[in-house]
């Protein structure tokens, strides 16, 4: 950096100054767009598994009755022969994963059961 002596030369060195901090922070956001993308597969895992320990928003009719009965064929049924531990963890897993995913695909569930039983907008 030279001695500045003129006010010429100062405003001159104010714009370079500015391109220089447009060129690091065009930069630094390029970088932080890279980072995103290398870390988007661990977001989406992350997303994933907290479908497991998260329980749905809203708690309606349909979600408890999903869970009441995911618990009893879960715990009675498919894991009848495991220990407790394994009983009291894996129902309320399979339970909060089932109230997620009821919650999030509720429109296109809801349009499949009225195409099942021929419920198209028509009345019986």
């Amino acid at each position: 950096m030279n001695k500045i002596t003129t006010y010429e030369e100062l405003l001159r060195e104010k714009e370079r100054l500015e391109l220089q901090l447009q060129v690091h922070k065009a930069a630094v956001k390029m970088h932080v767009d890279d980072i995103k993308e290398k870390l988007n597969p661990i977001r989406n895992a992350f997303h994933f598994f907290s479908n497991f320990t998260s329980s749905a928003a809203s708690d309606t009719l349909i979600g408890t009755g999903l869970g009441l009965s995911l618990e009893l064929l879960v715990r009675k049924v498919f894991f009848s022969r495991t220990g407790w531990i394994m009983k009291m963890v894996a129902p309320i897993l399979i339970k909060n994963f089932s109230a997620n995913m009821l919650q999030k695909n509720k429109k296109s569930l809801i349009r499949k059961v009225k195409s099942v039983l021929h419920l198209n907008g028509k009345r019986a």
